[in-house]
């Protein structure tokens, strides 16, 4: 992994200090300062983005040394414009090495792999986010943060519709936020998660151009992989919502409100209804995969922007 630290800026009065060594996923940058004998710092982030993109003060207020995100340990510039959302490191792994050119390993920060290189020439990352939505949406911030603009989640679901057969792509329109993380963010206001016009357009365009077939409509993100609402499933169902999944609604939402662009392309890997649940093959997985993957890179990295 590459040193993420650049020199600190110069602090009140005093020469410029020699930029800290080490790699910084040995040790918090703050962490070091907090450490520094006879030093009064504080702690100073932004408050439209409670966010971790934050600097260390003196008491006299001057800059001692910028702070990297936590989870993803990289600088600007580490991550590209665009840049895939897949739950599952290993996942992330296999996309970087199968289908990206140059792939560079820029985060391992708690086994959340990100990946940057090229893919038909054009500058793309892939970076997994972990399972569900309130780790998903720790990495979005934190990508947002580094300069990344078009989201595009990558993942299973298990289709609620008797028509949706195992290995279908799903295209996300919208994403019922049946999570906590989700509603959170919203302060218990409704909001219905949509995803990009500009993404989804250029996903289904992508998917004509190889004979791909889509389904494209709404999803729900749901906290429970065991849900003990034995139910829920169903109630959606009648409702239109084509598949279920656990972080889309989270990827939406915040998204929208730092004003950048989110999508979400699915396999579908299990069957849910009430009187069925079938699970996909792990060969026939790993192809649909390969399949959504290249979809995706081809539709994140020719959005005009």
């Amino acid at each position: 992994m590459a040193q993420r630290l650049e020199a600190p800026a110069r602090a009140c009065g005093d020469e410029a200090p020699q930029a800290p060594t080490g790699n910084v996923l040995e040790e918090h940058t703050l962490d070091r300062i907090l450490r520094t004998e006879g030093e009064d710092v504080g702690y100073r982030g932004r408050v439209d983005h409670p966010s971790h993109d934050a600097t260390a003060y003196c008491a006299e207020g001057c800059v001692i040394v910028p702070v990297v995100p936590i989870h993803l340990r990289a600088a600007p510039g580490d991550y590209a414009d665009a840049c895939l959302l897949p739950g599952d490191p290993l996942r992330a792994r296999w996309i970087a090495e199968h289908l990206l050119e140059g792939g560079t390993q820029v985060n391992g920060e708690r086994g959340l792999m990100g990946f940057t290189g090229t893919f038909e020439g054009r500058p793309v990352s892939v970076q997994a986010t972990g399972m569900g939505t309130p780790s998903a949406a720790i990495v979005v911030e934190e990508l947002i943060e580094l300069g990344v603009s078009r989201l595009l989640r990558v993942g299973t679901c298990g289709a609620l519709q008797p028509d949706l057969a195992l290995g279908d792509l799903v295209l996300a329109l919208s994403a019922v936020p049946g999570d906590g993380t989700t509603q959170r963010y919203l302060g218990g206001e409704p909001h219905a998660p949509t995803a990009d016009w500009e993404l989804l357009h250029g996903a289904v365009h992508a998917a004509k151009e190889i004979g791909q077939r889509l389904s494209v409509g709404p999803i729900a993100s749901s906290d429970a992989f065991y849900d003990p609402d034995t139910k829920q499933n169903g109630r959606w169902a009648k409702r239109g919502v084509l598949a279920v999944e656990m972080e889309a609604a989270a990827i939406f939402t915040i998204a929208a409100m730092r004003g950048v662009h989110a999508g979400c392309l699915l396999v579908v890997s299990d069957l849910i209804g009430e009187d069925r649940h079938e699970r996909i093959g792990d060969e026939q997985l790993a192809a649909a995969i390969a399949t959504m993957a290249a979809l995706a890179l081809k539709a994140v990295t020719h959005l005009k922007h």
